[in-house]
C-alpha cells in the first residue's frame, strides 16, 4: 500500500491531484452499493498502491466544465477484503468552507453547561477541595 503523509488537503484543482496521487487518468466507474445497486458515486481504483478514488456524479460534470475548480481531498486508510488501503474522497472546497464556518459561527452552544456545573455544586462544602 502506498502511504500519502496528509489527511486532507484543500483548494486544490483537478490536475494537482492527479499529482498527489501520481495519477495521469481516473478510471471511473459507477459505485455500486452491495444489492447492486448504483449509486451518484464514482469510484477509481488503483490495485497496484491500493488506494480508492470516490467523487460525485454531479461534481465530474462540475470539474468537466471547470477544470480549475477549488477541490478538497480527504484521506482515510480503511480495512478491505484483501488488506488495508488508502480511501480519498473529493469534495467542492465552497461546501467544505460552508460546512466548517457554520461549525465555527455557530457559538450557541459554548458554555451551555456551565450554570448547571455552578448550580450543582454551590453551597456545598464537601465539594470544595484543596482549600486549606
Amino acid at each position: 500500500m502506498k502511504t500519502f503523509d496528509f489527511t486532507n488537503k484543500e483548494n486544490l484543482t483537478i490536475v494537482e491531484i492527479k499529482q498527489i496521487l501520481d495519477t495521469e487518468t481516473f478510471e471511473l466507474n459507477l459505485l455500486n452499493k452491495r444489492n447492486g445497486e448504483k449509486t451518484d458515486d464514482y469510484w477509481h481504483w488503483n490495485n497496484f498502491d491500493r488506494f480508492a478514488v470516490r467523487i460525485h456524479k454531479s461534481l465530474v460534470e462540475e470539474i468537466k466544465e471547470n477544470k480549475e475548480l477549488l477541490l478538497h481531498l480527504e484521506k482515510e486508510v480503511r480495512e478491505g477484503k484483501q488488506g488495508k488501503y488508502s480511501h480519498f474522497s473529493i469534495f467542492r472546497q465552497k461546501d467544505i468552507d460552508r460546512i466548517y464556518d457554520d461549525r465555527v459561527q455557530d457559538r450557541s452552544h459554548l458554555g451551555e453547561y456551565r450554570n448547571d456545573y455552578l448550580d450543582a455544586y454551590e453551597n456545598d462544602e464537601s465539594n470544595f477541595w484543596n482549600n486549606d
